[in-house]
């Protein structure tokens, strides 16, 4: 019985997190950078990006984005904002 309590909360808990982590309706670029650097930053592989910078595109919600990883290679993406977070379209590798 214990167990089914402890995964029930831990249930509850990993549906409630996300949720408080949303971004507003209309985000500020500043909002979109510090989303995209945490994304890109928290996984197993550690800290893999130094910086983010976006301008806003032509729609509201979109903006173009350019990644640069620790190694100073830079990554550009199409970044919308919908109700469920950052839709992100990676541009292919040059080189």
């Amino acid at each position: 019985m214990l167990k089914i309590a402890a995964l029930t909360t831990a249930l509850g808990l990993g549906i409630a997190v996300p949720a408080t982590g949303m971004l507003p309706a209309k985000p500020s670029r500043a909002q979109v950078e510090q989303r995209m650097l945490g994304q890109m930053n928290g996984g197993a592989a550690g800290r893999i990006t130094k910086a983010v910078h976006c301008r806003a595109a032509g729609h509201a919600g979109t903006f173009d984005c350019a990644a640069v990883s620790v190694r100073s290679t830079t990554l550009n993406a199409r970044v919308v904002v919908g109700s469920d977070g950052l839709q992100t379209t990676w541009e292919p590798l040059r080189g």
